[in-house]
């Protein structure tokens, strides 16, 4: 499974982010965007992680894939039903780009390209931006947070299956719970 690194596009010197899907990657890279045009100077490298809690990661891919990203050709069922070992054999480009959420944060982690010096969550943001202003010497200006709209037949779907599934979903999230609880 890949997903992009944000450490060279758009160019920022000693800026290195960890990217795990769902997990502020828009707004980082909105950050990055404003550093490179106000000519940021990180003099040190700045590598760093943002880590989500492991369940409303999982309800923020399901909501994802069920949008219009994907042109609401997914249901809950179906991303459920690949998320738990059967997914497509032969996935559409749609089906391949959501399945690379269904990576654990402990494989990005363990895959990452770089030493990770800085760990935050998706609830320490104003300070992630206040450290990136810090670090690069230029005001990191506020981005609106790119919310997940959970319309009410979402949630009832969503809520029936993971129902359904709690216990197979409490063994495939262990490792990020961990991950997540040792970490914070």
């Amino acid at each position: 499974m890949t997903h992009t690194y944000y450490a060279s596009e758009p160019v920022v010197d000693n800026f290195y982010f960890v990217n795990i899907p769902k997990c502020a990657s828009q707004t980082v890279r909105a950050w990055a965007a404003q550093m490179a045009t106000k000519d940021a100077d990180i003099k040190e490298p700045f590598r760093f992680c943002i880590l989500r809690e492991p369940w409303g990661r999982l309800k923020s891919t399901f909501a994802y894939g069920c949008g219009a990203r994907y042109s609401y050709n997914f249901t809950v069922d179906m991303i459920g039903e690949w998320y738990l070992g059967n997914p497509p054999s032969n996935p559409t480009f749609q089906q391949a780009d959501l399945l690379v959420h269904f990576g654990t944060q402990r494989s990005f982690v363990d895959g990452a390209p770089c030493a990770i010096d800085h760990w935050y969550s998706t609830g320490d943001m104003r300070q992630l931006r206040s450290d990136l202003s810090a670090v690069s010497g230029c005001h990191v200006g506020w981005q609106q947070e790119n919310r997940s709209n959970y319309t009410q037949q979402f949630i009832i779907d969503y809520n029936t299956w993971f129902s359904a599934n709690e216990s197979a979903l409490e063994a495939k999230l262990a490792d990020d719970v961990e991950l997540y609880n040792t970490t914070f």
